[in-house]
């Protein structure tokens, strides 16, 4: 099998990361647009700031959420 195509299957869904977080920041921005009635150039960095806070809390919580299970079945 040609080693180009062999990596698409192994690229462990970058790609995928890429695009989830591009569809939450346009949700997000929509939703701020609609709720504060503001224009695009005060929504998009209030979404991007958003994305990123709201990814670190994420992050954050699952793994002190893995450490207290994994702490809890030793």
């Amino acid at each position: 099998m040609n080693k180009n195509r062999a990596s698409f299957f192994r690229d462990d869904n970058y790609w995928l990361g890429y695009f989830i977080t591009a569809l939450d920041l346009l949700i997000v921005s929509v939703a701020f647009k609609r709720f504060y009635k503001q224009k695009w150039v005060w929504t998009v960095p209030k979404a991007i700031i958003y994305i990123l806070v709201f990814g670190e809390v994420i992050i954050y919580l699952y793994r002190v959420l893995v450490l207290v299970v994994t702490l809890a079945l030793t």
